[in-house]
């Protein structure tokens, strides 16, 4: 996608209340693979120091990774329905399941 048509696409998934709407702006504004997004977990985020730290075991390259998070990336996580105890950052429709993303757009 061409740099400058990112600020309209953005505001369509802004526009969306469901889990994958929110989950593919979070991995837009972190940068992140699908996979390390839907598999992430609630205790990776550190609200302190404004980052998202993914273990080494769940990284392709082996390594822990730490992700900076703007405003709006932790604003996402805070709007994410979750049912009780569920600890993934995007739940899917199944009990104890992360979401699975297909593009809502």
């Amino acid at each position: 996608m061409p740099f400058g048509e990112i600020p309209a696409f953005m505001e369509r998934p802004r526009a969306e209340t469901s889990t994958a709407a929110k989950a593919l702006e979070w991995i837009i504004l972190t940068a992140a693979r699908s996979g390390e997004a839907m598999k992430g977990h609630l205790a990776e985020i550190s609200e302190a120091e404004k980052s998202w730290i993914i273990a080494g075991h769940r990284m392709k390259a082996g390594e822990e990774h730490r992700v900076p998070l703007v405003p709006r990336a932790l604003d996402i996580l805070k709007t994410v329905e979750r049912p009780d105890g569920c600890a993934h950052l995007f739940p899917g429709l199944r009990r104890g399941k992360p979401l699975t993303v297909r593009c809502p757009l």
